[in-house]
């Protein structure tokens, strides 16, 4: 098994592990939480808690997500932001770019949410703290961004 198939199968068993286990958040987890909100206060972010219990917040004019997961005495965190599809584009072509963005850019995903007209996308990982959250959040969200910029291109064929 190549390399890239072999990071794709551990991101599905993440991004699977995630949703499964995302309901109840360990003490650890919510106090890692409450460090990322504060950091991202320090930082002039504004972030909130939602109704799911993710900090919600904006950057460069979006709206971002982050969402904590326990798993097996791990902690990851999923970045998630909203593409909105254009009137334009069918939900067929929609889809078709989230296949492309999941084969093209390894521990990402973009999936077309329920009501048709917007794709999340999503980028996964683990967290063992704040210092590392520190360390790889401007990254992550450029990554996210030029995932979410790529999304945008394709979907407007280019």
């Amino acid at each position: 098994m190549n390399l890239k198939k072999l990071l794709l199968v551990a991101f599905v068993a993440i991004s699977a592990a995630m949703s499964a286990y995302g309901a109840d958040l360990s003490r650890e987890a919510l106090n890692l939480r409450s460090q990322i909100k504060s950091y991202l206060s320090q930082e002039g972010y504004v972030p909130s808690i939602d109704e799911d219990g993710d900090i919600k917040f904006k950057y460069q004019g979006n709206t971002y997500f982050i969402q904590l997961f326990d798993i097996v005495g791990d902690i990851a965190l999923r970045y998630m932001v909203g593409v909105t599809i254009p009137d334009n584009v069918s939900q067929a072509r929609a889809k078709e770019v989230c296949l492309y963005v999941a084969q093209q850019k390894l521990c990402t995903r973009a999936i077309v949410t329920s009501s048709g007209r917007t794709i999340n996308v999503q980028i996964d990982g683990f967290c063992s703290g704040i210092s590392m959250f520190k360390d790889l959040f401007l990254t992550n969200m450029k990554l996210l961004d030029g995932v979410s910029d790529n999304v945008l291109e394709e979907l407007a064929g280019k």
